[in-house]
C-alpha cells in the first residue's frame, strides 16, 4: 500500500468504528424501553409519578394509608423512602429498591393489609448497600 492509502485508512477506520457505535446504540435502546415498559400495567406506562396522576379519592386514601403505615414502620431500611407507590382502581403497584427479600415481602404484607392481597403487585428490587450508607442513615 501506498503512504496516501494508508492514510485515508487510519482517518476513515475511526469514522466507521464511531458510526457502528451509534447505530448499535440505537438499535438495541428502543428494544430495552419496550420490554420495560411491557412490564407494568397499562394505567402505569402514562409516566404519572404518585403525585401527577389522575386518581380517585379513594386510591388516593388508598396510597397515604400505605404510605404512613410504611412511613411509621421504624423496622425497615431507610430505602422505604425510595419505594414508589401507584394505585388505581383499588390496585397496588410497589416499585423500587429494598435491601432484603424479607422487606420486600413485609412491604408487600402492609399494601395487602390495606388493599387486600390479591390488588398488590410487588415490582420490589432487592439491591445490596453498602454498610456506610446504613451508617450515614442510622442516626435517622
Amino acid at each position: 500500500m501506498t503512504a496516501s492509502c494508508l492514510g485515508r485508512v487510519r482517518v476513515v477506520a475511526p469514522v466507521m468504528t464511531v458510526f457502528f457505535c451509534f447505530l448499535l446504540v440505537a438499535v438495541l435502546v428502543p428494544g430495552r424501553q419496550e420490554a420495560q415498559q411491557s412490564s407494568v400495567g397499562a394505567w402505569d406506562r402514562k409516566g404519572f409519578t404518585a403525585d401527577q396522576g389522575k386518581m380517585s379519592l379513594e386510591d388516593r386514601a388508598l396510597m397515604q394509608e400505605i404510605r404512613q403505615a410504611i412511613h411509621h414502620e421504624r423496622n425497615l431500611s431507610y430505602n422505604r423512602r425510595n419505594i414508589r407507590i401507584l394505585t388505581h382502581g383499588g390496585k397496588v403497584i410497589l416499585q423500587g429498591p429494598v435491601e432484603s427479600d424479607q422487606e420486600k415481602g413485609h412491604l408487600e404484607m402492609m399494601a395487602g393489609s390495606a388493599a387486600g392481597p390479591e390488588n398488590v403487585t410487588n415490582q420490589l428490587e432487592v439491591t445490596a448497600t453498602s454498610n456506610t450508607t446504613e451508617a450515614a442513615h442510622a442516626s435517622y
